[in-house]
């Protein structure tokens, strides 16, 4: 039997882990029948984190201030209740789902009482997150702010069911962000923003220039105002982030022989998946070991080993040196345009290694997470790799 060795990256740790590893076990059950997906969970013992509770972080910002995000759905993300906000109370009456509703504590019966259509609990089954739907539903209608946005907002106006689908997609991602589960892709969520807003009588439209430009100017200062408002907490995550990175490169033996002995204790061959820095490690590995016998392809994910290597820092390989005879044969590397973190390496290891291009339609940090909810890329790795026994 042919093994999968998912070999995690940077900043991940056993609460990330874990959702991630079960979500590829899923897919692989799917795509790759009768592939054993094994665990290589390094984060936990040999990451970085901050070992004197953040003293190094100034005292002035170590609390936090609200976010305004990303635009757009990074802003809606950050403030699901953004879009009602800009919301005019002008314009002309619809029969959706706001008509003739008295106020926000009626909209909240109508909600609770709301039978969701099945097409959008597919999705939420998918997505594995159709447990908190109506804890999302009831908390977020016990925000007071948006109480007194309701007061202003026109609920006969046209446009209020599509906002109202995403204020409550929005705020669905938050929860599943809060909750570590992986990222859900820019397709999906359009579809179930869409059947919800169908769902609720209105007319999906997307995102408006309307909507759009005021977005953009809050979001001018958006990212100085959110990191520095919660540089304490991003320190805090930045810790295991670039942590792990600064780690890797002054004890990334450690990682590395961990990796050797998950590698060693596998029955039969492995191919290992690696993501983000668990790429630099397998690669560094497999060039210091002849482990031929064991690995028989490697496949890594939004990695970042052919920038190491073009900027001189990848440890088991000078720049000018090439990949010696016992790298495994078979090497593809999966980016993504919208991963700052990914990287391609075809002219970097010509004749070694084959780049593959996947879209997740998501930004970035998330789109860095997921690679393994695509159907392009499980379609890729299942051509692109000899999985026979």
């Amino acid at each position: 039997m042919v093994n999968l060795l998912f070999v995690h990256g940077v900043g991940t740790r056993r609460i990330d882990y874990e959702p991630a590893f079960e979500l590829i076990r899923r897919q692989a059950d799917k795509v790759l029948p009768g592939v054993n997906v094994l665990r290589c969970l390094w984060g936990d013992d040999y990451g970085a984190t901050l070992g004197l509770a953040g003293a190094s972080i100034p005292r002035e910002d170590r609390t936090a201030s609200p976010a305004i995000g990303e635009i757009p759905w990074g802003v809606l993300v950050s403030d699901p209740f953004i879009e009602l906000k800009l919301l005019s109370r002008k314009g002309q009456k619809s029969a959706g789902f706001g008509a003739a509703i008295a106020d926000e504590g009626e909209l909240l019966r109508r909600l609770i009482e709301f039978e969701m259509p099945q097409d959008c609990r597919e999705l939420l089954l998918q997505w594995g997150i159709e447990d908190v739907w109506q804890g999302v539903v009831t908390g977020t209608f016990a925000n007071a702010g948006l109480h007194a946005l309701i007061q202003k907002v026109d609920l006969d106006s046209p446009q209020f069911p599509e906002v109202l689908s995403r204020v409550l997609t929005a705020a669905l991602l938050a929860k599943a962000s809060e909750l570590k589960r992986p990222p859900i892709d820019a397709t999906m969520r359009t579809a179930f923003a869409s059947r919800l807003t169908n769902a609720l009588g209105g007319e999906h439209l997307g995102l408006t220039d309307s909507v759009l430009q005021p977005l953009a100017s809050l979001c001018k200062w958006g990212g100085t105002l959110y990191l520095k408002g919660r540089r304490s907490a991003w320190s805090d995550a930045a810790s295991p982030f670039a942590g792990d990175v600064v780690m890797y490169q002054a004890r990334g033996n450690q990682i590395r022989e961990f990796i050797r002995e998950q590698l060693l204790r596998a029955p039969d061959e492995v191919v290992i998946v690696a993501h983000s820095l668990g790429g630099i490690a397998c690669v560094d590995l497999l060039i210091e070991s002849d482990l031929r016998n064991k690995v028989r392809a490697l496949v890594t994910v939004g990695s970042q080993s052919p920038l190491f290597y073009e900027l001189n820092a990848l440890s088991s390989l000078p720049l000018g040196q090439t990949l010696p005879t016992h790298f495994p044969q078979r090497w593809l590397n999966f980016f993504d345009p919208n991963d700052f973190l990914s990287y391609v390496g075809e002219e970097v290891f010509p004749g070694r290694v084959r780049d593959v291009r996947v879209e997740s339609g998501i930004s970035f940090p998330e789109s860095h997470s997921a690679y393994w909810r695509l159907d392009h890329f499980w379609k890729e790795l299942a051509g692109g790799v000899d999985w026979a026994s």
